[in-house]
């Protein structure tokens, strides 16, 4: 599952710790629902079947304890649960997945072999506090409680990888749901992951539990033959995602850094062990996220040009990650590649809020006010006439015309605060109010340091 935006919902019932009745009526509330925005190591969308469990907790105890939801292809859902008759008293939910029938955990291990998926072993978990019953869906934001490896691997020999082992690392975690929290459990021995081939013999991941490891990569070739490097102690942190990338040479494994990073935040280097026979140099550049040098960012595995304007840093490009999902995420013209690069992709503000990434943020009306004050003609340098994805219409409008930015400033009738430029209308960018359905371009922006 990929970064998405997806509605969770309760039926009619009510589950909870001592078997908890209603005394009367909740006028028209059909059930809990939660909107969550999601990053799954996969990369794909939730798929039928995927189960999450979630916990309601009053002043006065818990409400609903560990409530099975299951994805239907469309929604989760609990045929059973339903918000309590006190509309006013506010609540904290809980949620985790994957869902564990035993109660949430406590105490989680990712898996020795994840050569078969890494889903299993990516353990995730929302929190969200004075929440009260509401038709409409709860926001929450899931997160990676668990670190992640991406090896891409250059192969120079004749033979195929055909296992690539990750040692050095505790298996067992103990976590705090409430806090939102995984460390490595103590005196729990180092093992081996068997990493999951995205592509054979070119790119394998593995999920690992935090902690403060000295990594040993091990891989096996068709031939037979075996192949170590080693890398310096490197503190594994929650929701980190670190990549390596591992040149496979007849005699030896060279590990160096590599730029990649996928839709978790980069966590940092993983540097070999010089000291070893095994090693090789590491280069200069550091994996993922913003580079040194601060004119790029990196957001659901692609990297981005960022630029500073008006005490802000603004991505220079706009987003380009196709979702898959056609609901939500639309061409503004043709697929082909240099479109993508140069319109990026449109989005509506549910999915847009999904693939915000840690550290950033959708533009407000006041980030859109000081770069107006600063941007220079011509503004399509900077605005790409993308056009807009009218939902209700089923179709592109103003493609190589009009140009906008999705904005996370409510305006009127519900809709959201969006910066224009259309070159039928003079070509100078002005703040307007769009659907939040509508599909418009997205840049992500942070404060300047």
């Amino acid at each position: 599952m990929k970064k998405s935006i997806v509605m969770l919902c309760g039926m009619a019932g009510v589950i909870g710790a001592g078997g908890c009745s209603r005394s009367h009526e909740v006028p028209e509330l059909s059930g809990v629902k939660i909107m969550p925005a999601i990053t799954r190591v996969s990369g794909l969308d939730f798929e039928t079947g995927d189960e999450i469990g979630l916990t309601i907790t009053r002043a006065s105890g818990i409400y609903a304890e560990n409530v099975r939801m299951s994805y239907d292809g469309t929604v989760f859902s609990a045929s059973d649960l339903a918000w309590y008759d006190q509309t006013s008293d506010p609540a904290t939910l809980t949620a985790y997945y994957p869902y564990a029938e035993n109660g949430a955990p406590v105490r989680f291990s990712v898996a020795a072999d994840q050569s078969s998926g890494i889903e299993s072993s990516d353990l995730l978990s929302a929190l969200k506090s004075n929440v009260t019953p509401t038709e409409s869906a709860v926001g929450m934001v899931f997160r990676h409680l668990m670190a992640s490896v991406r090896i891409v691997v250059t192969n120079r020999t004749a033979s195929a990888v055909e296992e690539l082992r990750l040692g050095g690392t505790v298996l067992s975690a103990d976590v705090d749901l409430a806090a939102q929290t995984a460390k490595a459990g103590s005196g729990a021995p180092a093992a081996e992951i068997k990493a999951f081939a995205q592509m054979p013999n070119e790119s394998y991941r593995a999920v690992v539990v935090p902690q403060t490891a000295a990594l040993t990569l091990t891989a096996r070739t068709a031939d037979g033959k075996s192949r170590s490097a080693s890398f310096e102690a490197t503190e594994l942190l929650q929701g980190k995602y670190y990549t390596v990338s591992l040149v496979v040479e007849q005699d030896r494994l060279v590990p160096t850094l590599s730029g990649d990073v996928a839709d978790w935040e980069t966590g940092g280097e993983l540097k070999p062990d010089t000291d070893g026979n095994e090693g090789g140099d590491s280069p200069d550049d550091e994996p993922g996220g913003d580079d040194a040098s601060g004119d790029t960012m990196v957001c659901m595995d692609e990297t981005y040009a960022t630029v500073e304007l008006g005490g802000r840093i603004w991505m220079a490009e706009n987003l380009r990650h196709v979702t898959g999902d056609p609901s939500g995420c639309w061409y503004p013209s043709d697929a082909s590649s240099e479109n993508l690069k140069k319109y990026g992709m449109l989005y509506d503000y549910e999915t847009a809020q999904g693939l915000c990434p840690d550290g950033w943020r959708l533009p407000e009306e006041a980030d859109f006010e000081a770069l107006v004050a600063v941007l220079e003609e011509p503004y399509t340098d900077f605005i790409p006439l993308a056009g807009l994805y009218s939902k209700a219409a089923g179709k592109n409008n103003g493609f190589g015309v009009r140009g906008c930015l999705m904005g996370a400033t409510e305006g009127e009738s519900g809709m959201r605060k969006y910066l224009q430029i259309n070159t039928l209308g003079g070509g100078v960018p002005v703040i307007q109010d769009s659907q939040v359905a509508n599909g418009v371009s997205v840049r992500f922006v942070k404060d300047a340091q």
